[in-house]
């Protein structure tokens, strides 16, 4: 099944079996028994997939295919780049201004949704218009959570990668957890 997804990505030449290659670290009859349906890759296989592999295109299209007949929406962010680049250009000076702004965009969005509930308790219909702007508000809001979650993470991973050490002999053992 997810065999099939390899050769969908050669297929729409979304990359190429070298490529494949490197990313997962698997060897060519390897990628070839899962097209043919005779093993399956590995989570970690398509995580790394989706993670590694170049072509924005294809990272989406394995997403798409893996939930596609999931009751789920998957918002996309293009490129950790492009987030570190908002990160760094100063709308969020540390955590604490990311929080509050986030704290702004849900509060911005729950007012808008208790607005659309107390006109549809009057009896009222949604227009386009009203659910395209709950919607822009909604992705909106996502977007900052998720520069939010990324920022804070951040943070969190410089203070788990230098700790301070109380004397010069301590050993951290922290790492070793911390990526497992």
């Amino acid at each position: 099944m997810h065999g099939q997804i390899i050769r969908r990505l050669l297929d729409e030449k979304l990359t190429t079996l070298k490529e494949i290659e490197q990313v997962t670290g698997r060897g060519t009859s390897t990628l070839y028994r899962w097209m043919r349906g005779e093993s399956e890759p590995h989570a970690s296989d398509l995580r790394n997939l989706i993670r590694d592999i170049r072509d924005p295109r294809a990272k989406r299209f394995i997403v798409s295919l893996l939930t596609a007949d999931l009751p789920i929406v998957v918002n996309w962010i293009e490129q950790e780049q492009s987030i570190t680049q908002k990160l760094d250009a100063g709308k969020h000076h540390d955590q604490n201004d990311a929080v509050d702004t986030s704290i702004q965009a849900m509060r911005s969005v729950t007012d808008l949704i208790v607005a659309q509930r107390q006109s549809a308790q009057a009896g009222k219909q949604m227009t386009d218009q009203t659910y395209s702007e709950l919607i822009r508000h909604i992705d909106d809001s996502i977007s900052q959570l998720t520069l939010t979650r990324m920022l804070l993470d951040r943070v969190m991973h410089k203070r788990h990668r230098a700790p301070q050490l109380d004397h010069a002999v301590e050993v951290d053992t922290r790492q070793s957890h911390a990526t497992g």
